[in-house]
C-alpha cells in the first residue's frame, strides 16, 4: 500500500466570486488542508484559481504598462490595480497552453458561469500505510469541510467505501470468528454426544 494519500476536494456552491468573501472562504478552505500535518503542501496542490489570479495579475500589468502614466513610481505602486475575478477573462484564461489542462476541474451551467470545481491536494507519511490510519484521516477531512457547507463543500476519495466499513469491519470480524469458534464446539458437543448414545445402544444390543 503507498504512504501517500491524495484527496478531491469539491466545491459545489461557487456563488458570483467576484464578491471576495466568497473568493476568501474558498481559499480558506484549501489551505486549511494544507496546514495539516502530512500534507505536502501548496506546491502538490492542484488549484486552478491560484494559475486564474497569476494570469490576472500578468493581464493586469499589460495593461498597466500599455497606459501613459504621469505619476512616479511610487505613487504608481500605491495606485496599482488589484486582481479580481472576472467571468469575461475565463475563456482567453482556460484557452492557454499552460492553463487548459484546468478545464477538466470545473463546471459551468449552461449561461457560461461557474457552477462547481475540484481541487486535488495530497498527503504523505510513514502510518498511512495503514489503513486505520487512512481512515481517520478520511475522518479528519470531513470534520474540516463541515465548517464549510456554505459553499457545499465536501472530499472524496477513491478508497472511502472501503475506509468507511474500517470501524464496523473490524468487530464484524471478531464477532464472527466468535460465532464460529462456538458452533464449532457445539457441533462438536452434539457429535460427541451422538457417538456415545450409539455405543450405548450397540452395547445393549450386545447384552
Amino acid at each position: 500500500m503507498p504512504s501517500y494519500m491524495p484527496v478531491s476536494i469539491f466545491i459545489e456552491k461557487v456563488g458570483d466570486l467576484r464578491n471576495h468573501s466568497k473568493m476568501e472562504r474558498i481559499q480558506s478552505l484549501i489551505e486549511t488542508f494544507e496546514k495539516e500535518p502530512n500534507n505536502m503542501g501548496a506546491p502538490f496542490t492542484h488549484f486552478w484559481l491560484r494559475d486564474y489570479e497569476r494570469y490576472l495579475a500578468s493581464e493586469i500589468a499589460e495593461e498597466e504598462n500599455d497606459e501613459e502614466i504621469e505619476e512616479n513610481n511610487q505613487t504608481k505602486n500605491q495606485t496599482s490595480k488589484q486582481p479580481s475575478f472576472k467571468h469575461s477573462q475565463m475563456s482567453s484564461f482556460l484557452g492557454w497552453p499552460e492553463y487548459r489542462h484546468w478545464n477538466g476541474f470545473l463546471h459551468f451551467n449552461k449561461n457560461g458561469h461557474l457552477e462547481s470545481f475540484f481541487v486535488i491536494t495530497a498527503f504523505h507519511g510513514p502510518a498511512l500505510v495503514e489503513w486505520n490510519s487512512r481512515a481517520n484521516l478520511l475522518g479528519r477531512w470531513r470534520q474540516i469541510v463541515d465548517n464549510y457547507t456554505d459553499i457545499g463543500a465536501f472530499v472524496w476519495v477513491e478508497e472511502s467505501q472501503f475506509l468507511d466499513q474500517i470501524e464496523t469491519l473490524v468487530p464484524a470480524t471478531v464477532q464472527s470468528s466468535i460465532a464460529t469458534f462456538l458452533l464449532a464446539i457445539m457441533w462438536g458437543k452434539l457429535l460427541t454426544i451422538s457417538n456415545y448414545n450409539e455405543r450405548l445402544i450397540q452395547s445393549q444390543g450386545v447384552i
